[in-house]
């Protein structure tokens, strides 16, 4: 994880937080699913 902060970027920071949401909400959807159908 080497990537270059660039705080004065909104769109940069508007992408990395739209990228964090995301990966919480595959994280949670596939605990979901593991709970409910565990193998």
């Amino acid at each position: 994880m080497s990537i270059p902060e660039t705080p004065n970027d909104p769109s940069h920071r508007r992408s990395r937080l739209h990228r964090f949401e995301f990966r919480s909400a595959v994280v949670r959807s596939q605990q979901r699913i593991r709970a409910t159908n565990p193998t």
